[in-house]
């Protein structure tokens, strides 16, 4: 199964609909098609929103473990091309809800992040970036810094190369965990196959006969262990080009 992506994006607050405030609603746009800063574009048509309506949460930073402070609602790709609607939060009935409500509507919150599996993409070559083609959304958080919010505090002045600088050594740090898989994973193929090779050949030297896989006892390469091991190669890789 392809990994987990969570993309993070300006989230573009609009002022409160007359009634809003009853119900603790701030609307919104989640995601666009621009080119993020890990060149990446998100193809806005191929969400699949099917799983995440029938569980709408929302979270903060991503914490499945937390209650959830709200639920999305009206969730559509919009006439713009943008993944929007609606958050509401859970005011009444959870605190931190309640205070990320207020900070969000005052403005001292502005971004949310969306965390969704990628089913399809392509490599655009020309402009060395990732196209994500069809998409799985699961799930939406309240967040702080997302990713395309960098280029506007550097705009204002603010000195974000610490962060960037992190940012950068945890996706630096999961593909060298994606890589010492994949090498470990090859020898385990590799070892599997000479130790079989080893077999074959010390049965065909017993019997002198031309080299062929005994069909009884000795010499049987367990196929399932072989496939798996090729199949967590084969996911490393895929990975590895993400």
């Amino acid at each position: 199964m392809p990994n987990l992506i969570r993309q993070k994006f300006l989230f573009k607050a609009v002022q409160a609909q007359e009634g809003d405030d009853a119900n603790f609603i701030i609307r919104g746009v989640f995601s666009t098609d621009d080119i993020d800063r890990h060149d990446e574009k998100v193809v806005q048509t191929g969400w699949k929103l099917q799983e995440f309506l029938t569980n709408p949460v929302v979270l903060f930073a991503h914490d499945n473990y937390l209650p959830a402070v709200g639920k999305a609602i009206d969730l559509v790709v919009d006439t713009n091309g943008q993944l929007a609607g609606g958050i509401q939060f859970a005011y009444n009935e959870n605190e931190l809800a309640k205070t990320l409500y207020n900070l969000y509507k005052g403005g001292f919150m502005r971004a949310f992040s969306v965390g969704f599996r990628n089913d399809v993409y392509e490599v655009d070559q020309e402009n060395s970036i990732i196209i994500l083609k069809e998409n799985t959304l699961f799930e939406i958080s309240c967040v702080n810094v997302p990713a395309n919010s960098m280029a506007l505090a550097e705009s204002k002045g603010i000195d974000v190369k610490g962060l960037v600088d992190l940012e950068n050594k945890k996706i630096e740090d999961a593909k060298n965990e994606e890589i010492k898989l994949a090498e470990e994973t090859a020898k385990i193929v590799v070892g599997m196959v000479d130790e079989h090779l080893k077999v074959l050949s010390t049965d065909n030297r017993k019997e002198n006969k031309k080299v062929e896989t005994p069909l009884a006892t000795g010499g049987k390469l367990d196929c399932r262990k072989v496939n798996l091991a090729i199949r967590r190669l084969l996911e490393a890789k895929k990975s590895i080009k993400k």
